[in-house]
This record gives structure tokens, C-alpha cells and sequence, in this order.
């Protein structure tokens, strides 16, 4: 059977109480199993690690500059690829056109990445038109909501993205799961309890998903990590 999309790994670093966010991350604890969970993320050999807008803001915010857009709604729905020849890309969800970068290509941890965005048809015509000025390539997928299955098979077909690490928002990785969009999910616990509630989990529900249910797993496999880490294999039961 001829798979139209990447293959999706969600790979998640969470306190043992499912928070991906908080004062934790600072701990000696975590930085203990975070090398543990570079090295998980390294070994998938993903083609490409994408990211909800908040997340992207944060980890790749020395990339983007300050802006604002006016203007009509796109009418010709072009979509612009400025490279598909780059070894990884950083594939970033921003429905609204909310983000704006300095250039297409950064570097993290690194590596050279071209940025690659994921956007709405909602978007004006002037937040186009900066992306194509700084080299960022777009990607179109539906009106609104987002059409996730859409945007991933065109990250295959015009990118040619075969893996791809997906490492949200707890949103945006709910979203994925709903839509029958991961394959695996690699979770490392820190040995640390957050207790907020004000912060985002491994998977958070969205006003856009009405009609969400529970999604169970398959344990795949289980490995204890230094620093009293562990590592969690799961398979979603819908892929099996």
C-alpha cells in the first residue's frame, strides 16, 4: 500500500504528570535525560521536525522579526516554494500568518534548516507576499479549519519529506492524533511532577475538534533512560 504522507513520530519530552512546559525544564533532573531524549530524537532520522506557532515562537524566536500585515484575503491561493533541496526543514503550523521570519533558512542546534509554513487560504495576500520576500516557503491546506491530511501530503509530494518528527503543542499534537495522523509516539519522562495547570500537556483539546474522542495505544516498547529517565513506545491502536 503507497502511503501519500510522511511518516509521523511524536517524540515528547513531559514531567511525569504530562506537562510539556513549566519551571521543570530548568531542573538538574530533566537536563539529566534531555541528552537521552536528543539521542531518541536523532536516531529516527527524520526528514524534518514541525512545531505549532507558539512552540516555533519560542525555540526558533532569534529567526523572526517584528511585523504587521493589512490587507484583502488571498484570492489566487499561489503557494510558493522557494527550496526542496534542503537536507532537513522545520515545518511550522500557523494557520493565521501570525509569524514573521528574517530569512527561510536558520540553523538550530546546528543544523540548517529551511523553514517551510503551513497557513490557512484565510491569510492576506500581504503576509504572502513577506514570506516570498524572506525565502520562507508556504504551504496552503484548507480555508478553516486546517486540513492537516492535506497539508502532510503536500509536504511528501512538493517536499518530498518521507519522516517527519512532529513535537507540538499539546494542541497541535491532539490534533495530529485525532486526525489519525501519528504513527508512533515517543514519550521520555522526566522523573519530575510539575502539578501547574496552567501550562500545555503531551496532548491538550481543541475548540476546532467538536467532535474529538479517546484515543488508545499500543505499548511498543520500554526503556529505562539515565538520570532515572524513561523512555515510552506507543503505536495508536488506529495504526495498527
Amino acid at each position: 500500500m503507497t502511503v501519500d504522507r510522511p511518516y509521523i513520530v511524536c517524540h515528547i519530552l513531559s514531567s511525569l504528570d504530562g506537562r510539556i512546559d513549566g519551571d521543570f525544564f530548568d531542573m538538574e533532573e530533566t537536563m539529566s535525560v534531555y541528552p537521552e531524549f536528543g539521542r531518541i530524537r536523532e536516531s529516527y532520522h527524520c526528514d524534518a521536525m514541525l512545531h505549532g506557532a507558539v512552540t516555533a515562537a519560542e525555540i526558533y524566536r532569534v529567526a523572526m522579526t517584528e511585523g504587521n500585515v493589512s490587507g484583502d484575503h488571498s484570492d489566487n491561493h499561489r503557494e510558493f516554494v522557494a527550496s526542496t533541496e534542503a537536507k532537513k526543514y522545520a515545518v511550522v503550523i500557523d494557520a493565521e500568518g501570525r509569524l514573521f521570519w528574517r530569512s527561510g533558512d536558520i540553523e538550530r542546534r546546528g543544523e540548517k534548516l529551511h523553514v517551510i509554513t503551513i497557513l490557512t487560504e484565510a491569510v492576506s495576500s500581504d503576509y504572502l507576499a513577506k514570506l516570498c520576500e524572506a525565502g520562507v516557503s508556504y504551504i496552503l491546506a484548507g480555508r478553516t479549519p486546517l486540513d492537516l491530511p492535506l497539508a502532510m501530503r503536500k509536504l511528501k509530494t512538493t517536499f518530498g519529506i518521507e519522516r517527519l518528527l512532529l513535537s507540538g503543542g499539546g494542541v497541535v499534537n491532539w490534533s495530529f492524533l485525532q486526525a489519525g495522523l501519528i504513527d508512533e509516539l515517543s514519550l521520555v519522562l522526566a522523573p519530575i511532577a510539575e502539578g501547574r495547570r496552567d501550562v500545555a500537556t503531551v496532548f491538550d483539546e481543541s475548540s476546532y475538534l467538536a467532535d474529538a474522542a479517546p484515543v488508545a495505544f499500543d505499548l511498543k516498547a520500554v526503556r529505562q533512560l539515565s538520570g532515572s529517565g524513561l523512555w515510552l513506545n506507543y503505536i495508536p491502536k488506529n495504526m495498527c
